[in-house]
């Protein structure tokens, strides 16, 4: 993968791929298939991303302030 394609998927979900057809593909999802089912403009959550954000927060305050709790 070229470093300019390394740069903008970097600000994408942790799951994101581009697939052998060259689609964005968002937790194993095609894109393009989901703009299809559910039309746009479409919001999309990684359950995947929002877990690991979750954990690094928890895992940077926690030792500061021992009852920090998330909730979403």
């Amino acid at each position: 993968m070229n470093s300019l394609l390394s740069a903008v998927l970097a600000v994408f979900p942790e799951t994101v791929q581009v697939n052998d057809r060259n689609r964005l593909v968002l937790g194993g999802l095609d894109a393009n298939d989901l703009a299809a089912e559910f039309g746009t403009p479409l919001y999309v959550f990684d359950e995947a991303t929002l877990r690991s954000h979750c954990a690094a927060f928890i895992g940077e305050f926690t030792p500061s302030y021992p009852d920090t709790s998330i909730i979403y």
